[in-house]
Protein backbone atom coordinates (compact mmCIF):
# COMPACT_ATOMS: atom_id res chain seq x y z
CA UNK A 1 0.00 0.00 0.00
CA UNK A 2 1.18 3.51 -0.76
CA UNK A 3 0.36 6.87 0.81
CA UNK A 4 -0.08 9.89 -1.48
CA UNK A 5 -0.71 13.62 -1.32
CA UNK A 6 -3.75 15.26 -2.89
CA UNK A 7 -3.37 15.28 -6.69
CA UNK A 8 -5.07 18.69 -6.93
CA UNK A 9 -3.55 20.89 -4.22
CA UNK A 10 -0.49 18.73 -3.48
CA UNK A 11 -1.04 18.83 0.28
CA UNK A 12 -1.45 16.01 2.80
CA UNK A 13 -3.88 17.82 5.10
CA UNK A 14 -6.80 15.41 4.99
CA UNK A 15 -9.27 13.83 7.39
CA UNK A 16 -10.96 10.40 7.25
CA UNK A 17 -14.13 10.50 5.17
CA UNK A 18 -15.51 6.94 4.91
CA UNK A 19 -14.29 3.36 5.35
CA UNK A 20 -15.29 0.88 2.65
CA UNK A 21 -14.91 -2.76 1.70
CA UNK A 22 -14.46 -4.19 -1.79
CA UNK A 23 -17.99 -4.66 -3.19
CA UNK A 24 -16.80 -7.52 -5.43
CA UNK A 25 -15.47 -9.82 -2.71
CA UNK A 26 -16.27 -11.07 0.78
CA UNK A 27 -12.77 -10.18 1.91
CA UNK A 28 -12.65 -8.42 5.30
CA UNK A 29 -10.04 -5.92 4.05
CA UNK A 30 -11.19 -2.31 4.30
CA UNK A 31 -10.14 0.86 2.49
CA UNK A 32 -10.10 4.45 3.70
CA UNK A 33 -11.30 7.45 1.73
CA UNK A 34 -10.00 10.78 2.98
CA UNK A 35 -11.14 14.33 2.36
CA UNK A 36 -8.49 16.97 1.66
CA UNK A 37 -8.77 20.51 2.96
CA UNK A 38 -9.41 21.50 -0.69
CA UNK A 39 -12.55 19.26 -0.53
CA UNK A 40 -11.19 16.52 -2.82
CA UNK A 41 -12.00 12.96 -1.75
CA UNK A 42 -9.58 10.14 -2.59
CA UNK A 43 -8.36 6.69 -1.50
CA UNK A 44 -5.43 6.88 0.92
CA UNK A 45 -3.55 4.63 1.48
CA UNK A 46 -4.11 2.67 -1.71
CA UNK A 47 -2.72 -0.39 -3.53
CA UNK A 48 0.24 0.64 -5.67
CA UNK A 49 0.26 0.25 -9.45
CA UNK A 50 1.60 -3.30 -9.19
CA UNK A 51 -0.83 -4.48 -6.50
CA UNK A 52 -3.97 -3.03 -8.07
CA UNK A 53 -4.27 -5.55 -10.92
CA UNK A 54 -5.43 -8.30 -8.57
CA UNK A 55 -8.54 -6.26 -7.70
CA UNK A 56 -9.71 -6.35 -11.34
CA UNK A 57 -9.78 -10.13 -11.61
CA UNK A 58 -13.30 -10.69 -10.29
CA UNK A 59 -15.86 -12.10 -12.75
CA UNK A 60 -18.28 -9.57 -11.21
CA UNK A 61 -16.32 -6.63 -12.64
CA UNK A 62 -18.51 -5.72 -15.60
CA UNK A 63 -16.09 -3.58 -17.69
CA UNK A 64 -13.72 -6.56 -18.06
CA UNK A 65 -16.42 -9.21 -18.17
CA UNK A 66 -16.42 -11.07 -21.50
CA UNK A 67 -17.71 -14.44 -20.27
CA UNK A 68 -20.74 -14.02 -18.03
CA UNK A 69 -24.09 -13.67 -19.74
CA UNK A 70 -26.34 -13.13 -16.74
CA UNK A 71 -28.85 -10.31 -16.36
CA UNK A 72 -26.32 -7.80 -15.07
CA UNK A 73 -23.89 -8.51 -17.92
CA UNK A 74 -26.66 -8.14 -20.51
CA UNK A 75 -27.79 -4.86 -18.94
CA UNK A 76 -24.23 -3.55 -18.86
CA UNK A 77 -23.69 -4.38 -22.54
CA UNK A 78 -27.01 -2.80 -23.53
CA UNK A 79 -26.17 0.44 -21.72
CA UNK A 80 -22.67 0.28 -23.20
CA UNK A 81 -24.07 0.12 -26.76
CA UNK A 82 -26.43 3.04 -26.13
CA UNK A 83 -23.63 5.04 -24.55
CA UNK A 84 -21.14 4.39 -27.37
CA UNK A 85 -23.54 5.86 -29.92
CA UNK A 86 -24.15 8.84 -27.63
CA UNK A 87 -20.38 9.38 -27.24
CA UNK A 88 -19.84 9.10 -30.98
CA UNK A 89 -22.50 11.73 -31.69
CA UNK A 90 -20.89 14.11 -29.19
CA UNK A 91 -17.48 13.63 -30.79
CA UNK A 92 -18.54 14.11 -34.41
CA UNK A 93 -20.53 17.21 -33.50
CA UNK A 94 -17.13 18.82 -32.84
CA UNK A 95 -14.69 16.70 -34.88
CA UNK A 96 -16.35 14.98 -37.87
CA UNK A 97 -13.42 12.61 -38.44
CA UNK A 98 -9.79 12.00 -37.52
CA UNK A 99 -7.73 10.05 -35.03
CA UNK A 100 -8.65 9.06 -31.48
CA UNK A 101 -6.66 7.71 -28.52
CA UNK A 102 -8.86 5.87 -26.02
CA UNK A 103 -7.05 5.68 -22.65
CA UNK A 104 -8.11 2.91 -20.29
CA UNK A 105 -10.39 1.45 -22.94
CA UNK A 106 -10.75 -1.99 -21.36
CA UNK A 107 -11.77 -4.70 -23.81
CA UNK A 108 -11.87 -2.34 -26.78
CA UNK A 109 -15.59 -2.08 -27.52
CA UNK A 110 -15.39 1.69 -28.04
CA UNK A 111 -12.22 1.34 -30.12
CA UNK A 112 -13.95 -1.19 -32.39
CA UNK A 113 -16.98 1.08 -32.71
CA UNK A 114 -14.94 4.18 -33.61
CA UNK A 115 -12.80 2.27 -36.10
CA UNK A 116 -15.97 0.96 -37.77
CA UNK A 117 -16.95 4.60 -38.34
CA UNK A 118 -13.72 5.30 -40.22
CA UNK A 119 -11.62 6.74 -37.42
CA UNK A 120 -7.96 5.93 -36.90
CA UNK A 121 -7.94 4.46 -33.38
CA UNK A 122 -5.34 3.61 -30.74
CA UNK A 123 -6.46 1.86 -27.54
CA UNK A 124 -4.29 2.03 -24.41
CA UNK A 125 -4.96 -0.14 -21.37
CA UNK A 126 -2.37 -1.75 -19.10
CA UNK A 127 -4.74 -4.34 -17.60
CA UNK A 128 -6.96 -5.35 -20.52
CA UNK A 129 -6.46 -8.71 -22.23
CA UNK A 130 -7.70 -7.33 -25.54
CA UNK A 131 -4.52 -8.52 -27.28
CA UNK A 132 -5.55 -12.12 -26.54
CA UNK A 133 -9.24 -11.72 -27.38
CA UNK A 134 -11.10 -12.70 -30.52
CA UNK A 135 -12.56 -9.28 -31.30
CA UNK A 136 -11.88 -7.69 -34.68
CA UNK A 137 -8.77 -5.61 -33.91
CA UNK A 138 -9.25 -2.87 -36.46
CA UNK A 139 -7.25 -0.54 -34.21
CA UNK A 140 -3.80 -0.28 -32.65
CA UNK A 141 -3.41 -1.54 -29.08
CA UNK A 142 -0.69 -0.49 -26.62
CA UNK A 143 -0.23 -1.34 -22.96
CA UNK A 144 1.73 1.82 -22.11
CA UNK A 145 1.55 5.39 -23.41
CA UNK A 146 5.35 5.41 -23.52
CA UNK A 147 5.16 3.25 -26.63
CA UNK A 148 3.54 6.12 -28.54
CA UNK A 149 5.90 8.63 -30.13
CA UNK A 150 5.67 12.31 -29.12
CA UNK A 151 5.24 13.32 -32.77
CA UNK A 152 2.12 11.12 -33.01
CA UNK A 153 -0.76 13.55 -32.54
CA UNK A 154 -4.43 12.79 -31.97
CA UNK A 155 -7.50 14.86 -32.80
CA UNK A 156 -9.40 13.39 -29.85
CA UNK A 157 -8.26 11.72 -26.63
CA UNK A 158 -10.89 10.02 -24.49
CA UNK A 159 -10.93 8.77 -20.91
CA UNK A 160 -14.26 7.01 -20.40
CA UNK A 161 -14.43 6.27 -16.68
CA UNK A 162 -10.68 5.69 -16.54
CA UNK A 163 -9.28 8.86 -14.93
CA UNK A 164 -10.39 7.65 -11.48
CA UNK A 165 -8.31 4.47 -11.96
CA UNK A 166 -4.97 6.04 -12.95
CA UNK A 167 -2.16 6.14 -10.42
CA UNK A 168 0.30 8.57 -11.98
CA UNK A 169 -1.83 11.60 -12.82
CA UNK A 170 1.16 13.86 -13.52
CA UNK A 171 2.55 11.44 -16.09
CA UNK A 172 -0.90 11.12 -17.64
CA UNK A 173 -1.28 14.86 -18.22
CA UNK A 174 2.32 15.19 -19.43
CA UNK A 175 1.51 12.49 -21.99
CA UNK A 176 -1.75 14.19 -22.96
CA UNK A 177 0.10 17.44 -23.60
CA UNK A 178 2.49 15.67 -25.99
CA UNK A 179 -0.07 13.48 -27.75
CA UNK A 180 -3.06 15.80 -28.20
CA UNK A 181 -3.02 18.05 -31.25
CA UNK A 182 -3.07 21.74 -30.31
CA UNK A 183 -6.55 22.02 -31.85
CA UNK A 184 -7.66 18.66 -30.49
CA UNK A 185 -10.12 17.91 -27.72
CA UNK A 186 -9.85 15.91 -24.52
CA UNK A 187 -13.01 14.13 -23.29
CA UNK A 188 -13.20 12.88 -19.70
CA UNK A 189 -16.15 11.00 -18.18
CA UNK A 190 -16.20 10.19 -14.45
CA UNK A 191 -18.69 9.21 -11.76
CA UNK A 192 -19.91 12.39 -10.06
CA UNK A 193 -19.32 12.67 -6.32
CA UNK A 194 -22.30 15.05 -6.21
CA UNK A 195 -24.66 12.38 -7.59
CA UNK A 196 -28.02 12.60 -5.78
CA UNK A 197 -28.17 8.83 -5.28
CA UNK A 198 -24.96 8.77 -3.19
CA UNK A 199 -26.83 10.09 -0.15
CA UNK A 200 -29.44 7.33 -0.46
CA UNK A 201 -26.99 4.41 -0.61
CA UNK A 202 -24.10 5.67 1.57
CA UNK A 203 -21.49 2.87 1.94
CA UNK A 204 -23.22 0.83 -0.77
CA UNK A 205 -22.95 3.53 -3.45
CA UNK A 206 -21.40 1.53 -6.31
CA UNK A 207 -19.17 4.31 -7.77
CA UNK A 208 -17.12 4.33 -4.55
CA UNK A 209 -15.79 1.00 -5.94
CA UNK A 210 -12.80 0.82 -3.58
CA UNK A 211 -9.99 0.13 -4.23
CA UNK A 212 -10.34 0.38 -8.03
CA UNK A 213 -11.58 3.99 -7.93
CA UNK A 214 -8.71 6.04 -6.53
CA UNK A 215 -10.35 9.48 -6.79
CA UNK A 216 -13.86 10.93 -6.49
CA UNK A 217 -14.50 14.02 -8.59
CA UNK A 218 -17.26 16.56 -8.73
CA UNK A 219 -17.29 19.20 -11.46
CA UNK A 220 -15.45 21.75 -9.31
CA UNK A 221 -12.56 19.41 -8.42
CA UNK A 222 -12.36 18.05 -11.97
CA UNK A 223 -12.15 21.60 -13.31
CA UNK A 224 -9.39 22.40 -10.78
CA UNK A 225 -7.38 19.34 -11.89
CA UNK A 226 -7.74 20.23 -15.57
CA UNK A 227 -6.79 23.88 -15.09
CA UNK A 228 -3.77 22.85 -13.01
CA UNK A 229 -2.61 20.74 -15.93
CA UNK A 230 -3.27 23.22 -18.72
CA UNK A 231 -6.82 22.44 -19.91
CA UNK A 232 -10.01 24.49 -20.05
CA UNK A 233 -13.47 22.92 -19.96
CA UNK A 234 -15.46 24.07 -22.98
CA UNK A 235 -18.51 21.82 -22.63
CA UNK A 236 -20.09 19.61 -19.97
CA UNK A 237 -22.81 16.97 -20.16
CA UNK A 238 -24.87 14.74 -17.88
CA UNK A 239 -24.55 11.01 -18.56
CA UNK A 240 -28.17 10.13 -17.81
CA UNK A 241 -27.67 6.61 -19.13
CA UNK A 242 -25.25 5.75 -16.30
CA UNK A 243 -27.64 6.59 -13.49
CA UNK A 244 -30.08 3.61 -13.50
CA UNK A 245 -27.17 1.17 -13.68
CA UNK A 246 -25.36 2.93 -10.80
CA UNK A 247 -28.50 2.85 -8.69
CA UNK A 248 -29.28 -0.82 -9.37
CA UNK A 249 -25.68 -1.79 -8.68
CA UNK A 250 -25.85 0.06 -5.34
CA UNK A 251 -28.83 -1.93 -4.06
CA UNK A 252 -27.87 -4.06 -1.02
CA UNK A 253 -30.47 -6.69 -2.01
CA UNK A 254 -33.37 -7.16 -4.41
CA UNK A 255 -36.30 -7.23 -2.03
CA UNK A 256 -39.53 -5.54 -3.04
CA UNK A 257 -38.77 -2.68 -0.66
CA UNK A 258 -35.34 -2.11 -2.24
CA UNK A 259 -36.81 -2.26 -5.74
CA UNK A 260 -39.39 0.36 -4.82
CA UNK A 261 -36.67 2.51 -3.26
CA UNK A 262 -34.51 2.20 -6.38
CA UNK A 263 -37.44 3.23 -8.59
CA UNK A 264 -37.97 6.34 -6.49
CA UNK A 265 -34.26 7.19 -6.41
CA UNK A 266 -33.98 6.82 -10.20
CA UNK A 267 -36.98 9.09 -10.76
CA UNK A 268 -35.73 11.66 -8.25
CA UNK A 269 -32.16 11.65 -9.63
CA UNK A 270 -33.36 12.01 -13.21
CA UNK A 271 -35.63 14.95 -12.45
CA UNK A 272 -33.09 16.63 -10.19
CA UNK A 273 -30.33 16.39 -12.80
CA UNK A 274 -32.72 17.57 -15.50
CA UNK A 275 -33.36 20.69 -13.42
CA UNK A 276 -29.84 21.53 -12.19
CA UNK A 277 -27.61 20.06 -14.91
CA UNK A 278 -24.29 18.16 -14.96
CA UNK A 279 -23.06 19.52 -11.62
CA UNK A 280 -25.33 16.97 -9.93
CA UNK A 281 -25.57 14.19 -12.53
CA UNK A 282 -24.79 10.57 -11.69
CA UNK A 283 -21.84 10.69 -14.09
CA UNK A 284 -20.53 13.67 -16.00
CA UNK A 285 -18.63 14.27 -19.22
CA UNK A 286 -16.37 17.24 -19.81
CA UNK A 287 -14.86 18.34 -23.12
CA UNK A 288 -11.56 20.20 -22.78
CA UNK A 289 -9.07 22.06 -24.93
CA UNK A 290 -5.52 23.08 -24.19
CA UNK A 291 -5.34 26.42 -22.39
CA UNK A 292 -4.11 29.32 -24.51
Amino acid sequence: MEIIHCIICGKSNSVPFITLSDRLTDNVQTFQLVKCECNFVYLNPRPDSQQISSYYQSSKYDPHNTINNDGWAKMYRFIQQVTMRWKYNKIVSIKPSGSVLDIGGGNGEFAVFMASKGWSVVLQDNISEVANSNIDKNFEFVKDLRILKDEQKFDVITLWHSLEHIHNIKYLFDSLHNLLDDSGMLMIAVPNFNAPERSFYKHNWAPYDAPRHLYHFNLDRLNALCRKNGYDIIQKYSLFQDMPYNVLLSMPNYSLLQILKASCVIAYSFLYTLCVGPNFSSSLLIVCKKSL
